[in-house]
């Protein structure tokens, strides 16, 4: 799937089959940099091949990432990530599932990249033609940066961008069934590769690596958010 924004199918806009519900997602808020939500979601319903794979429970996934050799399945059969451009405003499917974050973080897509992440995304130009990227530097909006249409600016900067946002998201909506990454370790993980970049501009690698890496979350399978206020994921 496309790094591009507004490239998510139909396909993933689809309702999800809602087997069944277990009991309402709980979820604890931490006060950690940038806004993160660490998220319980070990009640939600199964969610695998065809939304109903009995093996696909909250608190499997959990075990499974804690290091259970109990169970003898890819957890990452259970997983969905949705794209920057499922996440950049204007899409019907995307009203609730922003909602849903602001409700629960306060960051909205008007918010500034800084009210996440405590490093980054780059200098407002870039290179010898001063290419505005982000052109308020770490105060640029999340719109701005998940909208950045192809072809702006160097990849490894534009895209590393791009992913670390919706990953955070993602973790936050999604949880265990994005992957095993908490929203902190998301914003400490871009962080770790941005002051690689920084500390050595000549090396864009570890900033490269980042986004292929989160790229890889996001664009598995297809987005189980919809723009049925009832998803599960929106209660």
């Amino acid at each position: 799937m496309s790094d591009d924004a507004k490239v998510d199918n139909e396909e993933s806009k689809q309702p999800l089959e809602e087997k069944s519900v277990e009991s309402r997602r709980k979820f604890t808020k931490a006060g950690l940099g940038g806004g993160a939500v660490l998220m319980s979601l070990l009640s939600r319903p199964a969610l695998g091949s065809g939304y109903n794979d009995p093996r696909c429970t909250g608190s499997i996934l959990a075990s499974i990432d804690a290091g259970s050799s109990l169970h003898d399945f890819d957890p990452d059969e259970c997983r969905f990530g949705c794209t920057p451009g499922y996440w950049c405003p204007g899409q019907p499917s995307d009203r609730y599932a922003w909602e849903w974050i602001t409700s629960r973080t306060g960051i909205s897509p008007w918010s500034k990249f800084s009210e996440i992440f405590s490093c980054g995304p780059g200098p407002a130009s870039y290179g010898n033609n001063n290419r505005v990227l982000f052109p308020d530097g770490a105060d640029t909006m999340l719109e701005d940066i998940l909208c950045i249409p192809n072809g702006a600016g160097p990849a490894f900067l534009k895209q590393s961008a791009r992913h670390s946002i919706a990953a955070w998201l993602n973790a936050n909506i999604l949880g265990v069934y994005y992957s095993p990454y908490t929203p902190l370790q998301i914003v400490n993980g871009y962080c770790a590769a941005y002051t690689a970049w920084e500390n050595d501009n000549n090396n864009s690698g570890p900033l490269a690596n980042w986004h292929a890496e989160m790229a890889g979350l996001n664009e598995r399978g297809s987005c189980p958010l919809n723009a049925d206020r009832n998803n599960i994921f929106y209660q």
